[in-house]
């Protein structure tokens, strides 16, 4: 047997819950004295939930500060074991995680105080995407004729969300370790921007002409189109525009 195929059905047995193939790949192993094979294949997926639970762990640190060690344990037990890995590279394991805690915190009473885990989770997970996004490509302008062809877009480490919680101020009181019991519910929506900061993810609040705007130039909005858009919601693009750009949230590329 090629060792391509060795490697598949051992990654099968770990990561799936189909029992057969599991009991296929014991029966391949050899024979020992002191592990039977059933042990053995047990030990490589007991590290293998441990590693994508301490990865979650890892994202998700203000959740678990939030609900507790055991009780995120538990969940990430269950996300794991319903959710295995698919990518070599645990950087990328996690994303589905907080629509995982949305539908928990749904369906059990128990998190009747705590529906804004979702967002909240919402917010590291985009954190984290966007220490791993690519460096923007940027172009300087060198005549104004060269607007003709200017396509404006976010930068690729830019996520944007909002929020009817005060999740940021939970997200921040938690990592500043200071006291959550003062935070009080948000009287209108909060408009969050997630980007980089040189190679430090960060979070912000901002107006809501600038999430607008920051939304629509997501779209791939050219110049003109974004001005028509501005003078539709009477956004001063002139005075926005330009602050966006210098906070490297928005990037200028050529058609």
């Amino acid at each position: 047997m090629l060792l391509q195929d060795i490697q598949q059905r051992f990654s099968d047995a770990l990561l799936s819950r189909d029992t057969r193939l599991q009991a296929l790949f014991e029966s391949e192993l050899k024979t020992n004295s002191r592990i039977p094979q059933n042990i053995a294949l047990e030990i490589y997926k007991n590290n293998v939930s441990m590693a994508c639970v301490n990865t979650l762990r890892s994202l998700y640190s203000v959740v678990e500060s939030v609900i507790g060690e055991a009780c995120f344990n538990q969940m990430a037990l269950d996300y794991v074991s319903q959710h295995p890995s698919k990518h070599a590279d645990l950087n990328f394991y996690g994303e589905d995680y907080p629509v995982f805690i949305s539908k928990i915190i749904k369906v059990n009473p128990i998190f009747s105080d705590l529906l804004y885990l979702y967002d909240l989770s919402k917010i590291e997970w985009y954190l984290h995407c966007a220490y791993y996004a690519e460096n923007d490509e940027n172009i300087l302008l060198t005549s104004m004729d060269d607007t003709l062809n200017l396509q404006l877009k976010t930068s690729n480490a830019l996520k944007i969300m909002d929020s009817c919680f005060p999740v940021y101020d939970i997200w921040r009181a938690h990592k500043t370790f200071e006291n959550t019991d003062k935070i009080a519910g948000l009287k209108k929506i909060d408009y969050l921007v997630i980007f980089r900061n040189g190679y430090i993810p960060d979070v912000v609040q901002v107006d809501v002409e600038n999430w607008l705007l920051l939304k629509e130039i997501k779209n791939t909005t050219s110049l003109n189109e974004l001005a028509e858009f501005s003078l539709k919601h009477n956004i001063n693009l002139a005075e926005k525009l330009p602050i966006l750009i210098k906070n490297s949230w928005v990037v200028m590329h050529e058609y």
